[in-house]
């Protein structure tokens, strides 16, 4: 927290990404942005810095972050970040926020607060593909929870019943 405030203080635009290099040897070059790696680190207190000094989390940074969050199943950073305006219904290679944690509920059971957290905040579910309307998000979000209602709802708003085997999970979906 403490090189992270240092930075902030000596001008380290918090909305920024840098590219730096790995390290000597052949060119090797990591592309980052400071959110992203904060929410990697797992300290609420590095991310809050973050939202102190200006950080604009409604960025495409903001809400790979979240993801980053979400993924690792930390509650208080997902709060800080969402708080902050960053989407919940950004999707980045095909996951959302709301996927990442479901995923992170197979390995750690306590990760379905975030779960909880961002359905109570309307998330909504993956798009492998990026192709999926936003019925059809809602049928997967509903079909999960056993919604009837949003189930039907999405029905009716056009969602097609689909099945797609999520990409980082052996489990099929169905709806």
């Amino acid at each position: 927290l403490a090189i992270v405030q240092n930075l902030l203080a000596g001008g380290l635009d918090p909305n920024s990404c840098y590219t730096l290099p790995r390290r000597p040897g052949p060119p090797s070059r990591r592309d980052f942005c400071l959110v992203e790696d904060a929410a990697h680190s797992g300290n609420p207190a590095v991310v809050a810095a973050l939202i102190e000094r200006g950080l604009n989390a409604r960025q495409v940074s903001g809400a790979r972050a979240l993801i980053v969050a979400a993924a690792a199943g930390n509650l208080p950073i997902v709060q800080l970040l969402t708080q902050a305006g960053a989407s919940v219904q950004h999707v980045e290679n095909g996951r959302t926020a709301l996927s990442a944690a479901v995923d992170r509920t197979q390995e750690d059971p306590a990760a379905a607060a975030v779960v909880d957290w961002l359905d109570a905040r309307g998330a909504l579910e993956f798009d492998p593909a990026d192709k999926l309307t936003a019925a059809e998000r809602r049928l997967f979000t509903a079909a999960r929870r056993g919604d009837m209602a949003v189930l039907r709802s999405a029905l009716d708003a056009g969602a097609k019943a689909t099945v797609v085997a999520h990409e980082s999970s052996p489990q099929t979906r169905a709806s």
